[in-house]
């Protein structure tokens, strides 16, 4: 039973476990640190310079990126300043045409009632109150 069928049969089967593999290395992290060279070092406090001036190196670029980071969200923050106060705008003049809208309804609400209170009892012409419904148009909303 240990044919060439069987070594086939177990190399086929084989292909699960590299994907378990595959599995484990797209589950962990892992950062690649480029190799450093420092060089020919005599002493300590050679080496403690070294390491110093790597450090620096490594302070600066992550404040190089951290400036970058913040010069974007300060932009972000100008074009969302810029878009609230379009929208604070826009509903300004909404509020204002909503107000508009509403004081004229009532203006009409109030020349239709009125109107049937004429048509059920006669009065004098002249004491209605609220604007004309002859047709003459309204007075502008907001104005007296």
């Amino acid at each position: 039973m240990s044919g060439p069928g069987n070594k086939r049969a177990a190399g086929d089967g084989g292909s699960g476990p590299p994907e378990k593999k595959l599995s484990r290395e797209e589950k962990t992290t892992t950062t690649l640190i480029e190799p450093i060279r420092l060089g020919g070092i005599s002493s300590t406090e050679e080496m403690d310079l070294k390491v110093l001036q790597f450090k620096n190196k490594k302070l600066a670029e992550r404040l190089e990126q951290r400036q970058a980071c913040e010069d974007e969200l300060r932009e972000r923050i100008e074009k969302l300043e810029k878009r609230q106060a379009t929208d604070d705008a826009t509903l300004l003049i909404v509020n204002r045409y909503w107000a508009q809208l509403d004081e004229t309804v009532e203006a009409l609400l109030r020349c239709h009632e009125s109107q049937g209170e004429l048509s059920s009892a006669p009065e004098a012409p002249g004491t209605q109150e609220g604007p004309t419904c002859d047709g003459t148009p309204l007075p502008e909303p907001g104005t007296s």
